[in-house]
């Protein structure tokens, strides 16, 4: 395999985001990123790259859907090997595939045939667990479908996201939003171990099946272990000015911290919002007749959302994607604005922490290499 090293050619300038510091916190010290590896999807033969993990060694495993495997890498970037390929064969998946590491053990869920492999080392095969389709609830008339296995924790227990059915209610739901989607602790075999939190749903970001583009709908996160759950929503205004909250979530429904976080909106470009608006239009002609007039009334907002994107890292940090899609806003542990960083459109991060990050960037080819960036303080030259 044909690695490279490419230490501090690549830097990314980090700038204070528009974000004012809340009264009783310091402002974002100006960071860069600085590029340490790069795995070159041309000498790899990457081709679309759906998810990447990384595991409590630094053991990577890359997702290509269009091969259904896992391709392996030590923490300096060397090639290990790869799992999988298509098949409903022991080992073998469809191309949904999801995934992850429970210490050093390799996890990939497939959604089509409902069930999670296990590899040691990510490399050898060691078994296959099927995952259930429903899991039901206090209520007989209710149950929680649509299930997607997100995490899995050493007890053996794993977290699932899922969506309520049946027009039922379970204990700890937000009743003022009407939210139907929840994240879950199951055991492997289906049983409810309870719901670790509910997702609100902006009901005025939706107008029957259509959504409303660019509208501040909530927005999540999920620590590479499960143990953390974030979320990212806009609060009401009022006399203090534009601000959006960010509460973090234990595993056990507990709530680690919540704060809130001033922001100046930022304007949507007009060559964007035409552009929304033509895929509005498009959007629309597929809505039955009786609920069309409703999705017609849809008014594209002027402002971007103050947060598109959550990213969590095993250390607690939280990685917020701002505005224009290009700005990140680095939370410390403990919910302090650290600093921000601006990345080029080429660049999407996929796994952070205070101390690095790992991204996909195209090269000039529309091929995906995969990076590993220290971060650092201070300014770019």
């Amino acid at each position: 395999m044909n690695n490279s090293r490419h230490v501090a050619l690549l830097i990314l300038s980090l700038a204070v985001a528009p974000l004012a510091p809340l009264e009783s916190q310091a402002a974002p010290t100006p960071l860069k990123l600085v590029e340490d590896l790069r795995i070159r999807g041309s000498v790899e033969g990457f081709g679309v790259i759906q998810w990447i993990a990384i595991g409590p060694t630094g053991r990577l495993a890359i997702w290509e859907p269009q091969e259904s495997r896992a391709v392996i890498y030590s923490a300096a970037g060397k090639r290990l090997g790869a799992v999988g390929g298509p098949g409903e064969g022991p080992g073998e998946f469809r191309p949904a595939g999801l995934g992850g590491w429970i210490a050093d053990t390799l996890w990939i869920a497939d959604r089509a045939l409902r069930r999670t492999t296990l590899f040691a080392g990510g490399l050898k095969y060691l078994r296959s667990e099927p995952f259930p389709a429903e899991l039901r609830t206090p209520d007989p008339q209710a149950y929680l479908g649509a299930l997607v296995p997100r995490a899995r924790y050493r007890d053996g227990s794993v977290l699932l996201s899922a969506n309520l059915a049946n027009g039922a209610r379970l204990p700890g739901q937000t009743a003022s939003t009407g939210s139907r989607s929840a994240f879950v602790r199951s055991t492997i075999t289906g049983t409810m171990r309870g719901v670790v939190a509910w997702r609100d749903l902006r009901l005025e970001c939706w107008q029957g099946e259509v959504h409303v583009p660019f509208c501040a709908d909530e927005t999540y996160g999920l620590a590479p272990d499960g143990a953390l759950l974030g979320f990212a929503s806009i609060v009401k205004p009022d006399a203090n000015g534009p601000r959006f909250r960010v509460t973090l979530i234990g595993a056990a429904s507990d709530t680690v911290w919540r704060r809130e976080y001033p922001y100046a909106p930022m304007v949507i470009p007009g060559a964007e919002v035409d552009s929304a608006r033509g895929a509005l239009a498009r959007a629309i002609t597929m809505v039955p007749p009786p609920l069309r007039v409703r999705a017609e009334r849809i008014q594209v907002p002027s402002t971007y959302p103050p947060v598109r994107l959550m990213l969590i890292g095993a250390d607690g940090s939280i990685w917020l994607n701002r505005d224009d899609g290009r700005t990140w806003l680095v939370l410390d542990p403990k919910g302090n604005p650290r600093g921000t960083v601006l990345v080029p459109t080429s660049l999407e991060l996929r796994h952070v922490s205070q101390s690095a990050a790992w991204g996909v960037v195209l090269d000039a080819d529309g091929l995906p290499d995969v990076v590993h960036f220290k971060v650092k303080a201070g300014k770019s030259p």
